[in-house]
Order: structure tokens, then C-alpha cells, then sequence
């Protein structure tokens, strides 16, 4: 099952890459609120991010199964670069924080199996609460650097991506939903598995 949500969200960003360079080249002519460049640039980190972990827990014989946690990023990626072409931000007002809330849930799945796969090959010794905290921790500071990122990319580029009044709150708060609902559905499915 790793195998297919892996393959699946690997297809589903290499044809969003295709599409957004389309664009870029002008062969297509939807536009991107902040640009074509930037949407490819986030497609190609995830991309290399997660064959570079992959790669790094395949040397060390760690079992890592990322696949879940990568299509669930492609989703997030697919649910951005939708909400900028279609301009869906401004016009829905649940759909920031949907886009954040998916975001909760892709960091959460990302570092819960990190740490899994840390723990099943002995490089760190926790119990399902210690997994827990990990994840958890990991994700909610993984939402704070992505709020920077979107304060730098204003200040560089004046590109609105912050919000107006609550926006940066807001977005940190359904990024931690995601992040407690995912924890907790993983580290109880982990405690009925090992029976710990």
C-alpha cells in the first residue's frame, strides 16, 4: 500500500509540474497569483525532499514508509496551486484554511513516519507517547516556517500571501487540527499494533 499512495502522489506532481511548466511556457494560458516558477519550485522540493529521505533510510536499513505521507503533500500542493490559478483564496473563505488543514495532516503523516521508522531500526527508543510528541512537535514547527516563508515572500515580492488582520493565527490553528487529529489517529493505531 506504501508503494501505491508513493507512485500515485509522485504521477499526480509530475503532472502538475508539466502542466504548471505549460504555462510558464506560455504554451497553456491559465496564470498563478504568485507565480509559475514558485509553484514548480514548491513541486520539485517535495519531490526531491522525499527521495532524498527515502534514500538516506534505505542506507541506514530503516523501513520507511513515506508513501501516505507523500500523496497526502501532492493533495496539498494540488489544493495551493488550484486555489492561486482559480483564484479560489479570495473567492471561497473556508478554503485557506482548508489548504492549511491539509497541511496539518501531510506534516503530521511526514514526521510520524520518520520517527516510526527511527524507532522500528533502534536510532531512538520512544513509546507511542514520545512518537507522539515527536510528530506532533515537528509538524506545528513545520507550520511556523512555512508562516515565515509566506512573510519573507511578501517583503521580497509585496505578494499579499499573509492576509489580512488574523490570517497567520488562523492559518497556525487549522494547521494544528490537522496535525492533532492525524497524531492522534497514528499514535492510536500505533499503540494497537505494538500493544504498548
Amino acid at each position: 500500500m506504501d508503494k501505491f499512495f508513493w507512485k500515485a502522489g509522485f504521477s499526480l506532481l509530475i503532472g502538475l509540474i508539466l502542466f504548471e511548466l505549460l504555462n510558464a511556457a506560455e504554451i497553456l494560458d491559465y496564470t498563478a497569483d504568485y507565480g509559475w516558477p514558485t509553484l514548480i519550485f514548491i513541486n520539485l522540493e517535495i519531490i526531491a525532499g522525499g527521495k532524498i529521505i527515502s534514500f538516506l533510510f534505505k542506507r541506514k536499513d530503516c523501513l520507511l514508509k513515506l508513501g501516505p505521507a507523500f500523496f497526502a503533500a501532492a493533495m496539498l500542493v494540488y489544493a495551493d496551486s488550484f486555489g492561486n490559478i482559480l483564484r479560489l483564496y479570495p473567492k471561497i473563505l473556508w478554503y485557506d484554511r482548508f489548504s492549511h488543514f491539509l497541511g496539518g495532516i501531510a506534516a503530521a503523516l511526514f514526521f510520524f513516519s520518520i520517527a516510526q521508522a527511527l524507532n522500528r531500526c533502534g536510532k531512538i527508543k520512544a513509546n507511542a507517547l514520545w512518537l507522539f510528541a515527536l510528530a506532533f512537535s515537528f509538524s506545528l514547527s513545520a507550520a511556523v516556517f512555512y508562516e515565515l516563508a509566506e512573510y519573507i515572500q511578501d517583503m521580497i515580492y509585496a505578494s499579499q500571501r499573509i492576509g489580512p488582520g488574523t490570517d497567520t493565527v488562523d492559518d497556525l490553528f487549522m494547521h494544528f487540527l490537522g496535525t492533532a487529529i492525524i497524531t492522534i489517529a497514528q499514535g492510536v493505531n500505533y499503540l494497537f499494533k505494538n500493544r504498548i
